[in-house]
């Protein structure tokens, strides 16, 4: 037995209550004129006001108590009986919807390094012009310097001088993948949202008088997911959806008295659609191809036809990712009391893991992988 098993019958074992009561619906008639104080059930008191203030005579008046849970009308006895029955009928238990997000990014990286650089020497006690120099490349932004196949060559040697030339090359490449499987419960004409993360500080500074005040905020960076439910009928669910994924890629350069900040990456989808109840969508492929070329090198020699790359040196970067939102729909319907509907996250998602392994995903307008189907042949 798992520990979530025990857990889920520690609770089942725990001593019950009987449920609290709500009171019936209750009429105080006063002659042509009677008071209806109805408790309400299931949907909000401020939801039934509007429901039934077009139902009112022109005397008539109704008031929502949300502390109190109850909505207080005022109107002729002969409409009383009516707008009571109204009530019951609007008053009745919902549905809910759970929506179960699976977000998946993938990302791979390549960097191409290729450094050079020239040492001349002079020979001992010559008294030439040219005395000992070097020329030194470094490769702009290398993020692992030093390493690589390191090549030297001696190019050059006559009566004592030597000039000789190094060459490094290094290649690396990464891949990741990034897995989160955020779920939540909404009812019909609310909004619920889910935050998975951690909170970035960010500074800011402001000089008053010769003195210096640093203000830090908090930026939340994760996974989130928002979900808008307007309308819920038999087997379909029609909702407003608004994933987003936000990572920090890297922090602004620090100027003086000015703290360096994080830059954060944010990528989102905002749609409005149907579902049926256990379809699984894929709302959203952003995908980012980034290729970029960095090149420092000596003034007018590295713009040589065929040997400026002996006088410059180069960082070739290619990023490519691929973020995938997938989304399934449930529609729980109205629960009893003292039960247990236990729900295990990701369940029966496990097909897609497959489908989003690095190296599966389709490229521009390839086949898609089995198990997927397009929207429109």
């Amino acid at each position: 037995m798992t520990a979530a098993q025990q857990a889920l019958r520690d609770i089942a074992e725990l001593p019950k209550s009987p449920p609290t009561r709500l009171p019936p619906p209750k009429i105080i008639s006063d002659g042509e004129k009677s008071t209806l104080i109805y408790p309400c059930r299931h949907a909000q008191t401020t939801t039934l006001q509007q429901a039934i203030e077009g139902l009112l005579s022109p005397e008539g008046s109704a008031h929502a108590s949300p502390a109190l849970n109850a909505i207080v009308i005022s109107d002729r006895t002969a409409l009383i009986q009516s707008l009571l029955e109204t009530l019951e009928e609007l008053d009745a238990a919902r549905d809910q919807l759970l929506v179960e997000a699976r977000v998946v990014e993938v990302s791979a990286n390549r960097d191409l390094e290729y450094e050079i650089r020239h040492v001349f020497k002079a020979a001992p006690g010559a008294s030439t012009f040219l005395q000992d120099s070097a020329v030194a490349l470094g490769v702009p932004g290398a993020s692992n310097p030093g390493q690589g196949l390191d090549l030297a060559m001696r190019t050059w040697d006559q009566d004592g001088k030597t000039l000789t030339s190094f060459i490094r090359l290094l290649s690396s490449r990464g891949r990741s993948r990034i897995l989160s499987s955020p779920n939540l419960i909404v009812a019909p004409g609310e909004e619920a949202s889910i935050i998975t993360g951690e909170e970035v500080p960010v500074q800011s500074s402001t000089i008053s008088g010769g003195s210096t005040t640093i203000a830090t905020q908090f930026k939340r960076v994760g996974i989130k997911l928002r979900v808008q439910l307007l309308q819920l009928t038999n087997d379909t669910a029609r909702l407003e959806i608004n994933p987003e994924v936000s990572t920090v890629t890297g922090f602004t350069a620090a100027a003086e008295g000015q703290p360096a900040n994080p830059i954060i990456a944010i990528r989102n989808v905002t749609s409005t659609l149907s579902l049926k109840d256990g379809e699984v969508l894929t709302v959203g492929g952003l995908l980012r191809n980034e290729k970029r070329r960095t090149t420092r090198g000596i003034p007018v020699l590295e713009d040589l036809p065929g040997l400026g790359w002996l006088f410059q040196s180069r960082l070739d970067s290619m990023v490519r990712t691929q973020l995938i939102f997938f989304l399934r729909v449930r529609i729980l319907s109205e629960g009893e009391a003292e039960a247990i509907r236990a729900h295990k996250p990701g369940a029966g998602l496990e097909k897609l893991d497959s489908i989003t392994e690095p190296g599966s995903l389709p490229r521009g307008d390839g086949p898609l992988p089995p198990g997927l189907k397009p929207i429109r042949d």
